[in-house]
């Protein structure tokens, strides 16, 4: 009987030694390299990720690339003209392509080109993508254009300056649109003006919490907690120009700067922590499911953080490193100057309200917090014509909708509603739940 016990123990001893042994040998593995692409040119952009691990790169050989998950060139597509960072991958796994001559291009997953949308201005950063499919692009000219997943106009804002980075959308449909002057611009979803809010240097594209706080860094080395109202809750000043900052799960806000000093803040502005790395840092920071924060620097390293502020690994990469992202097959994808994106072992992006640049590995721009529809409701609340179409659609019967929509489409026609279309089709799209078929 003892020795029956005793063989249970240390079998048990056993089993929680290879449970121990296993998982050092899984972190061991963090941070091995997978595999490597070599493109024609130096990669600018942030690789974007779709779901089945494919990888789409931008090279300045003007290719756009299709890797898949394994390393292997599934396509390629040659681009009119040059870009930066100026491409996306939609819900649908559609990419979208801005060019610097001003066309807007949708191309289809497999590689063909599915519609084009002039505008005849120069495109600048990344398009982003609303719920509903609506795309917004930004130019250098100063016009925020609203475009629909089929290519057509809804409606454009003509911006108080030039633009200093990507916009970004939150659940309420509320754009925010950095401007170089040195303010925040906030849209209502419509495509009217809700507020500006002056700061100090142009900031960079932003990030959301969940409570809809919004976190800005500027190109003077200020970081920003903005209240939605707006109102800032608190500021910091730092040592450099910052980057778009990153959100862990535990709500804590990581921004790098320009300098190589990589910034933990608690939610409250408190500084946790600073680690200074080797070169500059040229993009923004990822963080993962563990809480691990990826950085990486000119000085060609990569760089991986646990949430206290520890160096885990450093990697050696030949060229600068231009951007990086982490996709849901736990893999960290690194462009560099080289012409070559590194693929190594890693963990997939944190569950959080913004873990990677623009949000997602899908660079949508656009936050996915929870919002209920009470606020739509406190927020037009004494708008004639919200409480009259939604005294209408209370009964959710498609024939009357469409009825509604079309008295409500010749009240617009006879000047009779002072709000333009896209306001009439966001309530009849947020308060229904309902898909207007002709609302291009």
């Amino acid at each position: 009987m003892v020795q029956s016990i005793q063989m249970k123990r240390h079998g048990l001893l056993f089993f929680l030694c290879c449970i121990l042994l296993l998982s050092y040998n899984l972190g061991a593995e963090s941070g091995a390299q997978l595999w490597r692409f070599i493109t024609g040119g130096r990669i600018r952009a942030y690789p974007a990720i779709a779901r089945d691990g494919t990888a789409y790169i931008l090279s300045d050989d003007r290719f756009l690339y299709a890797i898949s998950a394994g390393g292997e060139q599934k396509w390629r597509f040659f681009l009119e003209d040059r870009l930066d960072d100026c491409f996306t991958v939609g819900q649908d796994h559609t990419l979208y392509i801005g060019y610097k001559t001003g066309t807007l291009v949708a191309l289809h997953v497999l590689g063909k080109q599915i519609w084009a949308f002039p505008t005849k201005q120069t495109i600048m950063y990344s398009p982003v993508q609303r719920s509903d499919g609506t795309l917004f692009i930004i130019t250098q000219e100063g016009t925020l254009y609203a475009i629909s997943h089929t290519g057509r106009l809804r409606w454009t804002y003509k911006l108080e300056g030039a633009p200093s980075a990507a916009p970004v959308i939150d659940s309420d449909g509320s754009i925010y649109v950095p401007l170089s002057e040195g303010a925040l611009l906030c849209l209502h979803p419509w495509g009217e003006k809700k507020w500006s809010l002056p700061l100090a240097g142009a900031p960079s594209s932003p990030a959301i919490g969940l409570d809809g706080t919004v976190y800005v860094g500027t190109d003077r080395g200020t970081f920003y907690a903005i209240a939605p109202f707006p109102k800032i809750r608190w500021t910091q000043v730092c040592a450099a120009a910052l980057l778009s900052p990153v959100i862990a799960r535990d709500n804590t806000i990581y921004v790098s700067s320009a300098n190589g000093i990589v910034y933990a803040f608690f939610p409250d502005g408190k500084i946790q922590w600073t680690v200074p790395l080797e070169g500059r840092i040229s993009g923004s920071c990822a963080v993962g499911d563990s809480g691990t924060i990826f950085a990486g620097t000119q000085k060609s390293l990569v760089y991986a953080i646990n949430p206290f502020g520890q160096i885990l690994w450093e990697l050696p990469v030949k060229g600068e490193i231009t951007t990086l992202v982490l996709s849901p097959k736990k893999t960290l994808f690194v462009g560099s100057s080289d012409w070559t994106l590194y693929a190594f072992n890693a963990e997939k992006p944190a569950s959080s309200a913004w873990p990677l640049f623009q949000h997602d590995f899908r660079h949508s721009g656009r936050s996915t917090r929870p919002v209920s529809i009470k606020s739509v409701d406190e927020i037009y609340f004494d708008n004639p014509d919200y409480i009259y179409l939604r005294a209408m659609l209370l009964s959710y019967e498609e024939e009357f909708m469409k009825r509604a929509l079309e008295d409500l489409e010749g009240r617009v026609a006879r000047n009779e509603i002072k709000e333009s279309r896209p306001y009439i089709m966001f309530l009849l799209e947020k308060i229904a739940g309902f898909g207007v078929t002709n609302q291009d």
